[in-house]
């Protein structure tokens, strides 16, 4: 926990700031009590106005799910990679099963 607080002040120091307006948590932690854990420091930090915001970067839908359930600060951003292209074959493909479905 300590490590986790240590880690933002340094990162404040170093930008000559004494508070930052969003903190993005890179990625989701190996275990649900660990992601508790640094999200409890992450607030803490928040609570002291060093991180005024605070949000989240390439959780998937049920990672943040658990965040959301343990969390007491929620995260206001959520910044995920989309690949439209991906997407929308994707939709493509839904619809023409559902297409064939509802024909049959």
């Amino acid at each position: 926990r300590a490590a986790v607080r240590a880690t933002v002040r340094a990162q404040l120091a170093a930008l000559g700031v004494a508070y930052v307006d969003l903190y993005l948590l890179h990625a989701p932690l190996p275990t649900r009590a660990a992601q508790r854990a640094v999200w409890r420091e992450l607030e803490a930090l928040h609570d002291a106005g060093a991180l005024r915001h605070l949000g989240v970067s390439n959780f998937e839908r049920a990672e943040l799910d658990e965040l959301l359930a343990d969390a007491r600060v929620p995260p206001v951003a959520v910044q995920n990679k989309l690949d439209v292209y991906t997407y929308v074959d994707a939709a493509d493909e839904h619809d023409a099963a559902a297409a064939a479905a509802a024909a049959a």
